[in-house]
């Protein structure tokens, strides 16, 4: 085989051509399994643009040795470092039997190369220069781009990969009309993907609907690009058998869209910065997501817009321990209906000024701190919460709220009555704080809690004229039945007011019969008894007057008369009796029979 071109440029090549000194030592080094070395690396690119026709070699000789056969190839592949790849490596549906390992190697083509529909063993292409890297149902056994620089996306599109798809370190600073840097969706991935240990991105990632059998590892990871919905990482139902690793220092200047993804392991999330926001406002999307394990938002995690947990199912716990949230009249965190079996742990940094809406979640055990200075547990205020529906097996942490505290919890989630932005009133959230502290055997907190779920709507709820006055009556008469002993005071108190009164009106002449006197020998008197007519007893005429249904017919004989001087205010005083009796008895008796305190 001839060799010796002179000049910059090489021309182009066919089978049977002649090769470079260069192209002959790589068809010798395949064919031991040796290591084609020309620079340890790794350059950069202004030291590989000049780079001349010295450590080239010519992308076609490349693919011919890589897929035709004709050259023998030790089961070691291909290995090559620090040369130039002249020209397009277009490996487009080839099958490459042997593996593929390109380091610290220039590829000065535009269109980079391409593995669309190829098959192939193991391919690295570690701290190359490329301009793009195209791999749309791809199929290998592992890929390896660590340290690599792309200028244009990477395209994935249902490749798989039966190994681990390695990404460490890799720079993907150019974009595709959508603003995407990778493109993986609907990608298998049988072991890991790491796109971590320095991992930048200048548009988005995006992994819908991908497998990966391993873990989902961007540790420390940089998206400093997002696309035209404005997110950063795109994995709307991305099913992990692993962790969902975005901790140490991962940063994205758009929304993380994880909606329906399906995650054995955890989802950890410390530390990670969310600086950006989508076009709906969300920084972490997860509605519908499963967890296997625990989901941590803690550790210095930030998040400029919504996090989302709407439906989210959760085996484990859900940390929320965020250094800053969304602020002032931007939704901070929105999980409604999501279920959380193990703990949720709510203990931000800072005092949330976003809402918050757990309406209908489920949570095992709902932990808080209420330590020092942390007003409200740095729960929202003034109707930026949304508790209605919220249930919990009981609360943990070591500063745990006083029902005091909890009620005024609850009352967070309503503004000033005359707002008209005011949620509307609702018993459940008392209800189920209640029910927790009657569970654990707090009979006064759970009755203040009752006491207080009926006593709050005239407060926080829009009732009209008639039910706030029976609202306020029964507060103030046996608090709602939980404290019927006000009733029988209050009976006992108009009986004996009201004896006082009937003697008072025995010496004053105000008494007379009412029942038949004609005929009679002496007409009767109150203060003198005569064997022809029932004596006055102001005992049995208090009982007669104030007691319902017991009847000694005192009052059938006996009564004021309204003719004499103020008798129709002594007659006016045995209607009020009567009627406050027959209302405090009636209190008493639905109090201890528990009827006023169904809901």
């Amino acid at each position: 085989m001839r060799t010796g071109y002179g000049g910059t440029h090489l021309p182009g090549w066919c089978p049977g051509g002649d090769l470079t000194p260069l192209e002959q030592e790589m068809v010798a080094a395949a064919g031991t399994g040796d290591l084609l070395d020309r620079g340890e690396g790794p350059f950069s690119l202004t030291v590989m643009h000049p780079w001349d026709q010295e450590p080239t070699i010519r992308a076609a000789v490349l693919r011919y040795l890589l897929v035709a056969g004709q050259w023998p190839v030790d089961v070691r592949g291909v290995r090559l470092r620090g040369v130039r790849i002249s020209g397009s490596l277009d490996l487009e549906a080839a099958v490459l039997s042997r593996p593929l390992s390109l380091e610290c190697c220039y590829l000065d083509a535009d269109e980079g190369v391409c593995f669309d529909y190829a098959t192939a063993s193991r391919v690295a292409l570690r701290g190359c220069q490329l301009a793009v890297l195209k791999g749309r149902m791809f199929t290998a056994r592992e890929l390896d781009l660590s340290h690599s620089t792309f200028d244009g996306p990477l395209r994935m599109s249902a490749a798989d990969i039966t190994g681990s798809f390695i990404c460490h370190g890799a720079r993907l600073t150019g974009q595709n009309q959508s603003r995407n840097a990778l493109v993986g969706d609907g990608m298998k991935v049988g072991g890991d993907v790491f796109l971590d240990g320095g991992f930048t991105a200048a548009g988005a990632v995006r992994l819908p609907g991908a497998a990966i059998t391993g873990q989902l590892n961007c540790r420390g990871a940089e998206l400093t690009g997002r696309d035209q919905d404005g997110d950063a990482l795109v994995a709307d139902g991305i099913k992990v058998g692993g962790d969902v690793v975005l901790d140490e220092g991962f940063t994205a200047v758009g929304a993380v869209w994880l909606p329906g993804a399906d995650i054995t392991g955890q989802l950890n999330c410390r530390g990670a910065r969310l600086t950006g926001q989508n076009r709906y406002g969300k920084a972490l999307d997860a509605s519908g997501m499963k967890v296997g394990g625990d989901v941590f938002l803690e550790k210095g995690f930030t998040a400029a817009g919504a996090i989302s947990l709407n439906s989210a199912h959760v085996a484990g716990s859900v940390s929320l321990k965020p250094t800053i949230l969304a602020g002032a009249r931007k939704v901070a965190l929105t999980a409604a209906k999501v279920q959380i079996v193990g703990h949720l742990r709510w203990m931000p940094g800072q005092q949330v000024l976003g809402s918050v809406n757990l309406e209908g979640a489920t949570v095992g055990h709902l932990d808080d701190d209420w330590s020092g200075d942390r007003a409200n547990g740095y729960w929202p205020v003034g109707g930026l919460l949304n508790l209605d529906g919220l249930t919990y097996g009981r609360f943990g942490g070591d500063q745990q709220a006083t029902v005091e505290q909890r009620l005024a919890w609850i009352r967070s989630q309503y503004k000033q009555p005359a707002d008209s932005g005011s949620a509307i009133f609702g018993t459940q959230p008392y209800e189920q704080l209640a029910a927790v502290y009657r569970q654990a055997g707090q009979d006064d907190q759970a009755r203040k809690v009752a006491i207080a779920r009926r006593a709050d709507p005239r407060k926080y709820g829009k009732l009209n004229p008639y039910r706030r006055f029976g609202n306020w009556f029964l507060d103030w008469t046996i608090k709602y039945g939980y404290q019927t002993w006000r009733a029988a005071v209050g009976l006992a108190a108009v009986f004996v007011v009201f004896l006082a009164l009937s003697i008072l009106a025995q010496r004053q002449g105000v008494m007379v019969p009412i029942g038949e006197i004609e005929g009679l020998h002496a007409v009767p008197s109150a203060t003198q008894c005569t064997s022809e007519y029932p004596c006055f007893y102001p005992v049995a005429y208090t009982v007669d007057t104030v007691i319902p249904i017991i009847n000694v017919h005192q009052a059938d004989y006996w009564g004021p008369d309204g003719h004499a001087p103020w008798g129709w205010a002594w007659v006016g005083l045995t209607w009020v009796a009567t009627a406050a009796g027959w209302a405090l008895a009636t209190l008493l008796v639905a109090g201890y029979t528990g009827l006023v305190r169904q809901n």
